[in-house]
């Protein structure tokens, strides 16, 4: 794969990544997907740029062990840093996944408000 490629798939990833979770957590997604990819994109980019920058391999060989490593920091960062970016996502998620029911307005308690 061309080494131009990879920033663009995994900025693609993330889009849909980022995009998945504000649907399930009732966020706008269509923000939420452009910010992931917008942040896929220029953190693969510096990650894998910096790596090239520092690197000076003496074969094709070792540029493509360079590129698998570059890209997996790429995407050990995106993963980490994107979990705390979604973090406000992930407890919603998690709760339509386990009850198979959003939470509503009285809570997760299940325990309802007394009527009158």
């Amino acid at each position: 794969m061309s080494i131009n490629a990879v920033p663009w798939l995994l900025a693609c990833v993330a889009a849909v990544w980022f995009g998945f979770l504000a649907v399930r957590s009732g966020k706008s997604w269509l923000l939420w997907a452009l910010a992931g990819g917008l942040f896929g994109l220029v953190s693969s980019t510096c990650v894998i740029g910096l790596g090239q920058a520092t690197g000076l391999p003496f074969s094709d060989h070792e540029r493509s062990t360079l590129l698998t490593e570059w890209t997996v920091s790429a995407v050990a960062i995106i993963l980490l840093v994107g979990g705390l970016f979604t973090w406000s996502c992930w407890g919603k998620s998690r709760a339509i996944i386990s009850d198979g029911n959003p939470p509503g307005p009285i809570g997760r308690g299940g325990v309802e408000a007394p009527k009158r």
